[in-house]
C-alpha cells in the first residue's frame, strides 16, 4: 500500500513537472 502511494505521488509530481515546463517554455518562447 506505501509502496503504490508513493508511486501515485511521483507520477503526480512527474504530471506537475511536465505542465510546469510546458508553461515556462510557453514563457521563454
Amino acid at each position: 500500500k506505501m509502496h503504490a502511494k508513493t508511486v501515485a505521488q511521483i507520477k503526480n509530481v512527474k504530471k506537475r513537472n511536465r505542465r510546469k515546463g510546458s508553461d515556462n517554455e510557453h514563457v521563454k518562447g
